[in-house]
């Protein structure tokens, strides 16, 4: 015979209230441990700053509902205590909960993430010199870590670490492309060995080994790494674009469209943004600018129209796009329309970043660059004060010898050499070279740009004295570009296309014959291979051609 169990006794007012009190606190200690010990390093910047209130929040509660399990009948008081609870959460969060410790794998990480963004869009003109620093706040603040914390470990362990990648991608984001493309040099080898299963990460490692060796001028060297990344990886969309990069860099057009391509065939694949797609289409249409495709505008312009719709019509990346079309529409002629945009850029910055800030300043030079192309009085007069306002507050914001600080000198310089102003632009360029030499080397892409310019200002200055300085440094850049650039590239091409203009000048004509002869391989060259300045030499040395065959030994000229 079964027994019946007694009834459960109905809980009384006060055992519910302990009951709820103690599932309450500890699911709420069971959240708090989730989030605040396991999750907290994936948390985005806004829910850091909710996180602390709704703990507080929570802890208030808590204290109530406790406080009225041990039979505490004051309202006013239990309520006291869950505002002094709140309160005193919220005061002590700092100390009780430490932000997440930045260990070596996640600066390691945050370098790559900032570095593979700086790389993806280097073909474009950027118009943002300050752009590794935004680049660094945006993306360590989109991973829940404080910025300045991650820009001090960079300075304080990260250049300072055994580890010579860690070093070099710290090298990389600070612009020291010499010293990162040594490290990572060291790194990208040294990963044959060490990750031999994981042609990923090998592929990675010559690709910033790339990347630092284009920045530091060594084009064809970045060429020969991006392909064994490229061997590494296969069709990889920011590897390839990477590869096209250094292709434009080198001057070999014809080759870095292909690779812009197929870049752009790999990014329509799943897995890559249309950011990073943007980013190649732009670099894109920056080739088929430079070798004078009118399909450039046409690209500029989708790009410009794509990230205004993605990130507004004044994020940092859409006025890059701006500034391109600008660029391509100067560079076919279209003064008036390149003139629009860069004042619409201008514009922005003025109000957006104000007068003394780094994109406004090189807005504003650009739009002194297509009123010195116009040539009219007027525009030069006008670009003239706007690039004299930009070196005058260039060293204040870049600093006395920053390569923009000096790149704007020289752009005075040009602007003052077609006002004919060839004393002032002569004392200008010397400065500029002098710095130059001594801040970067004497075959530094910037530096032969450099002696190449004022070498032009010697040369139209007639003085005949001047002459001889000219065609020597016009000699020590056409022999360092040849050397360094290969002879087919568009900068030997202007360096010996100057100096033959010298030793026309100077009446050596066996001098002339030389190269002339090293310029002979643009008759046969595929337009589709050659620039527009390519194109422009070669139209002017069939011109020479037919003016020698008319009228006998070439007489010197002037400009």
């Amino acid at each position: 015979m079964r027994t019946r169990s007694a009834p459960r006794r109905k809980l009384t007012l006060t055992e519910q209230r302990t009951r709820a009190a103690w599932i309450f606190g500890f699911v709420l200690l069971v959240v708090l441990v989730a989030i605040v010990y396991f999750d907290r390093d994936h948390l985005a910047g806004e829910s850091r700053g909710i996180l602390p209130v709704l703990v507080a929040l929570a802890a208030g509660f808590l204290t109530f509902f406790f406080s009225g399990s041990l039979i505490l009948r004051l309202r006013w008081l239990r309520a006291a205590g869950g505002l002094g609870a709140f309160a005193l959460v919220l005061v002590l969060w700092k100390s009780l909960v430490a932000p997440p410790k930045l260990s070596a794998e996640s600066l390691q990480g945050i370098l790559e993430l900032i570095n593979r963004q700086l790389g993806k869009g280097k073909a474009e003109h950027s118009i943002d010199p300050d752009q590794p620093r935004a680049v660094l706040y945006e993306l360590a603040s989109a991973h829940g870590l404080k910025p300045k914390e991650v820009e001090q470990a960079i300075k304080s362990e990260a250049v300072n670490s055994p580890d010579p990648y860690e070093r070099g991608l710290a090298a990389l984001y600070q612009q020291n492309y010499s010293l990162a493309s040594t490290l990572l040099e060291q790194a990208a080898k040294a990963s044959e060995s060490e990750f031999k299963q994981d042609r990923q990460k090998i592929g990675e490692r010559y690709s910033f080994w790339g990347q630092a060796l284009d920045g530091a001028g060594r084009y064809r060297d970045a060429v020969a790494a991006y392909r064994r990344a490229v061997q590494m990886r296969g069709e990889h969309a920011e590897t390839l674009n990477g590869l096209g990069i250094a292709l434009f860099d080198s001057g070999d057009f014809a080759e870095a469209a292909r690779q812009f391509n197929r870049a752009l065939a790999s990014a329509s694949q799943p897995g890559t943004g249309e950011l990073t797609r943007l980013a190649i289409q732009g670099n894109l249409a920056m080739t088929l600018s430079s070798l004078n495709d009118l399909g450039a505008r046409r690209l500029e312009q989708e790009v410009l129209a794509a990230r205004q719709r993605l990130l507004g019509p004044e994020h940092p990346d859409t006025l890059i796009a701006m500034n391109n079309l600008a660029e391509t529409l100067r560079a076919q002629g279209e003064y008036p329309a390149a003139r629009e945009l860069e004042e619409q850029l201008l514009n922005v910055g003025r109000r957006v970043w104000g007068l003394e800030k780094p994109n406004t300043l090189t807005a504003e030079a650009n739009l002194a660059e297509t009123l010195r192309q116009q040539g009219q009085p007027a525009d030069l007069a006008r670009a003239r004060e706007l690039q004299q306002h930009v070196v005058a507050v260039g060293p204040r914001v870049w600093g006395p010898e920053h390569p923009q600080t000096l790149k704007q000198m020289g752009n005075l310089a040009a602007i003052m050499l077609a006002q004919k102003d060839l004393s002032a632009a002569r004392k200008l360029q010397e400065q500029v070279v002098e710095v130059g030499t001594r801040v970067w080397g004497q075959e530094h892409p910037d530096t032969l740009e450099a002696m190449g310019n004022l070498a032009s200002i010697l040369r139209q200055q007639g003085d005949q004295k001047d002459l001889p300085r000219a065609r020597e440094l016009q000699e020590r850049v056409f022999e360092a570009r040849r050397r360094i650039l290969g002879p087919h590239h568009p900068d030997t091409t202007v360096a010996a296309w100057n100096l033959l203009r010298t030793r026309r000048a100077t009446r050596d004509e066996a001098g002339c014959r030389e190269l002339e002869h090293e310029l002979a391989w643009l008759s046969s060259a595929a337009d589709s291979t050659l620039s527009a300045v390519q194109r422009t030499i070669r139209q002017n040395l069939a011109s020479l051609e037919t003016k020698s065959k008319s009228a006998g030994p070439a007489r010197p000229t002037r400009g």
